[in-house]
């Protein structure tokens, strides 16, 4: 599944098709398609008769979708910075808490709430959306949103990190409850927010502050009014790279690190979309899975990355993690050529002639498979036995017509 986003093709069965058009060994070679298919039908993560009765709507993908939570909170520690937002995984069949959010490429999906590095881009955490159902802590004082925070940022408390939030979820009385544990925060707010200052109307390129229990409230109009919150900044205006009406223009330091700090999430989904290895299913469980296993890719990726120093892409580095899987845990033996031996050796002339195929223990009249009724291109292919073989390709091959075919055409 890692590989097909390299080896893209319109239907499943078609990475397995000996068509020479689009013949690919690898996946023939690792496995056979009806196992293939067979193992993805059976694809299960809990079990059936335990889960009906959890009233979780996410059982079905629960157990592994905690395990992967866990290992990516504790096998990177972040830098100062993070961020939280929503990713959205597209999904439009029937199912209790689809999503609809217009402002995603997908629109409808499975939406979850992640945490990102703002340094490195690694995705610290990340909780599917269930409607009521949504494993949180509940803060009643602070909302749903509020809630999606402090519970995100709970491994993080009395650390000093500053968390980078869009206007669904900062609020004066969230950020008060950050500061007091020492996580700083910064976001856009909507201007309708409960105690938030009322601002008067600014003219273009002008700021207005005020601040009250270690909270800054901001607005700065640019095209348009702007409404921001922060514990980290005060109202400091600098000189930024861009021009304006040939002047440099003037930004709140506050907002130029919100352009910065932001949209590190859909940058993640961004990536993704390009070397996805999802495929449309009936089960969407099964697809949030290698949604999560495109994740993991991700995150391996930003740690060669931190690790190394070096970025050689995300495709370059996927196609590498699957070469290297294969090489420790695919078929140790080298892949079947379609054909007995090189075209130079089977095609010589004078130097064929058939012969019996050697008598076994058990039988004297002993036959094979001949190679060309059961591996060729241009027919319905059949298992036909034959009791002669070409002593110099090894090949058991049926006398009449057979025989011949094998050692004058390049395809048969």
């Amino acid at each position: 599944m890692l590989l097909t986003p390299h080896v893209k093709k319109n239907e499943l069965p078609l990475y397995w098709s000996k068509d020479p058009l689009i013949h690919t060994t690898t996946f023939g070679h690792i496995m056979s398609y009806r196992r293939f298919v067979l193992l993805l039908h059976n694809l299960h993560f809990v079990n059936n008769n335990n889960a009906e009765r959890e009233p979780d709507r996410l059982k079905k993908i629960r157990p592994v979708l905690s395990m992967i939570a866990d290992k990516f909170r504790t096998t990177f520690y972040p830098f100062q910075n993070v961020v939280i937002d929503e990713s959205l995984m597209l999904w439009k069949g029937r199912l209790g808490f689809r999503q609809y959010i217009p402002s995603k490429r997908h629109r409808y999906g499975i939406k979850a709430f992640v945490l990102c590095d703002c340094q490195t881009g690694y995705i610290l955490d990340i909780i599917p959306y269930t409607g009521k159902d949504t494993a949180l802590d509940r803060h009643a004082d602070v909302g749903v949103s509020g809630s999606v925070v402090l519970t995100m940022l709970g491994p993080y408390k009395g650390r000093g990190h500053i968390v980078y939030l869009d206007n669904w979820y900062s609020s004066p009385l969230l950020f008060s409850n950050l500061h007091a544990l020492k996580i700083g925060a910064c976001g856009t707010v909507r201007s309708n927010r409960k105690h938030l200052p009322t601002f008067p109307k600014l003219k273009k390129g002008e700021v207005k502050s005020y601040h009250a229990n270690n909270v800054l409230a901001l607005k700065w109009n640019d095209r348009k009014d702007v409404t921001l919150l922060t514990t980290v900044h005060n109202d400091e205006i600098v000189t930024t790279e861009k021009e304006r009406d040939g002047q440099p223009q003037l930004k709140p330091k506050a907002i130029i690190d919100y352009n910065k700090n932001m949209r590190l999430v859909d940058k993640s989904d961004m990536m993704i979309s390009f070397n996805e290895c999802l495929r449309k299913t009936r089960k969407w469980y099964k697809k949030y899975f290698f949604h999560l296993m495109d994740l993991c890719v991700l995150n391996a990726y930003y740690i060669h990355c931190s690790l190394t120093g070096k970025k050689p892409g995300l495709r370059v580095f996927s196609l590498t993690l699957v070469r290297q899987l294969l090489e420790k845990y695919g078929p140790p033996q080298p892949p079947p050529a379609p054909l007995a031996l090189p075209f130079e050796v089977r095609l010589q002339r004078g130097r064929h002639y058939p012969v019996n195929v050697p008598s076994t223990e058990k039988k004297k009249n002993a036959q094979r498979i001949c190679r060309v009724c059961a591996h060729t291109q241009l027919k319905q292919r059949k298992k036909s036995c034959t009791r002669y073989m070409c002593k110099e390709c090894n090949v058991p091959l049926c006398i009449l017509g057979c025989f011949e075919v094998y050692h004058e055409e390049v395809v048969f």
